[in-house]
């Protein structure tokens, strides 16, 4: 089962819904076999979701009368998708899964601008085995300087130059590592809010965060905000609003 937790200045974790009137409502349901991973939103409005179990990127509108997921793109050679982030206006960076013919997760670049969807590689991710969420370094408006890659297979903070696609290993720490079992992940998802790099790692049960130079390197140590008791839940993806509460989706 998946649960929705919040985290408060620090405190204890509580369900979102215990803090907040929060009515959910279904917007698109896959079936029992899609695993629906991450998100993203447009300036449109209309979301963006990648899915583990096809390499296929869905869209949804809204805004229309009936909501479905429309596939918007097939990523060749790959298994599934992961990470979703935009580094520039209307333009998003996606991760796909090792595939076939393929040794490395690979990143690409969507650009939804102009008539037509522009899908080009920025780049893959060599000695990886699986990226799962990606996160833009931007200032403001501007374009992405840096792309931040949880390898949650090796466990560590990843760093891709959108322009090149060159990567570098930037954090490696326990607290990224998978656990010993073939299924368990590591680091899962990052997000930048501030000049910080925010983390949950699965198998750790942690979330923290990691200050980072604008070109995407370390400016300081690894700071552990919350724990959860993995024999409870474990983390899963999260989001921060404005304001700085951290969301988080947990597996019980």
């Amino acid at each position: 089962m998946i649960e929705f937790v919040l985290f408060t200045s620090l405190l204890a974790p509580v369900p979102a819904a215990a803090l907040f009137n929060i009515a959910p409502q279904t917007v698109v349901q896959f079936s029992d076999s899609t695993f629906a991973e991450n998100i993203g939103v447009r300036s449109n409005g209309h979301i963006l979701v990648s899915v583990l179990s096809e390499p296929t990127l869905y869209g949804i509108d809204p805004t229309g009368p009936n909501w479905t997921a429309e596939p918007i793109h097939h990523f060749p050679n790959a298994t599934g998708v992961a990470g979703i982030t935009e580094i520039d206006d209307d333009v998003f960076a996606v991760a796909s899964a090792i595939g076939p013919n393929v040794s490395f997760p690979r990143i690409w670049k969507l650009d939804f601008r102009g008539d037509t969807l522009n899908v080009a590689e920025i780049g893959d991710v060599p000695g990886s085995t699986s990226i799962h969420g990606i996160a833009a370094l931007r200032k403001g408006n501007s374009p992405a300087t840096a792309i931040m890659l949880a390898d949650t297979g090796v466990g560590s903070i990843r760093c891709m130059d959108p322009a090149t696609g060159t990567v570098e290993s930037i954090v490696t720490s326990p607290l990224f590592a998978p656990s010993n079992t073939s299924t368990a992940l590591g680091i899962n998802g990052v997000k930048m809010f501030g000049a910080s790099l925010y983390f949950t790692g699965s198998a750790s049960g942690t979330f923290g965060r990691v200050p980072l130079t604008r070109d995407g390197y370390s400016a300081g140590e690894i700071e552990v905000l919350a724990t959860l008791n993995r024999s409870i839940a474990s983390f899963d993806d999260f989001a921060i609003n404005s304001n700085g509460l951290a969301l988080f989706a947990a597996h019980r």
